[in-house]
């Protein structure tokens, strides 16, 4: 249920090292890193111990830095009246419905959670996009797509990324 979600706590001891361990990875090859470095640890500079205060941290450090201008709130802090459970396809549609909006838009990769009927039904218009492709030079390595946005960040760096979520 969306109402205990955002009392899920962080109890493992020592995670951030486990990430910088995996940095590591990538310190002789990507031009980038000590940049990444940095922002990684900006996104771990947070008092709070749940996985929402840290997600909402995160999200909101990287826009900051990439320049994305959106309102970022956590879902348990709108006070919507929601109901206590729903299947994952549901949510959305509960969620806009209590905030007032008409249309929802969602990566067309989580497309087969959503019951189209059921969104027509309660009148919030359902969209799909198709996120904009991302490439980039990985030296001597094969390139994978999709990869998280540290990843991006390591190979391209900040001024680089920022120009690309701007065209």
């Amino acid at each position: 249920t969306y109402s205990s979600m955002n009392k899920a706590l962080i109890v493992t001891e020592g995670w951030e090292e486990k990430v910088f361990d995996k940095l590591k990875e990538y310190k002789h090859s990507a031009p980038f890193y000590e940049e990444t470095k940095a922002i990684v640890e900006q996104c771990f500079c947070t008092k709070g111990n749940t996985i929402v205060g840290l997600n909402s941290h995160i999200l909101r450090t990287i826009s900051k830095l990439l320049e994305i201008d959106t309102k970022i709130e956590n879902l348990s802090e709108l006070s919507l009246d929601l109901p206590i459970s729903a299947s994952p396809g549901e949510w959305a549609c509960h969620i806009s419905k209590a905030i007032g909006a008409n249309v929802y838009s969602n990566a067309s990769g989580g497309e087969h959670i959503f019951d189209r009927s059921f969104y027509k039904k309660h009148r919030i218009n359902l969209e799909f996009y198709k996120p904009k492709t991302l490439k980039y030079n990985v030296k001597k390595y094969e390139f994978v797509s999709d990869l998280s946005i540290i990843d991006s960040l390591m190979w391209m760096g900040v001024d680089k990324l920022r120009s690309w979520c701007k065209s």
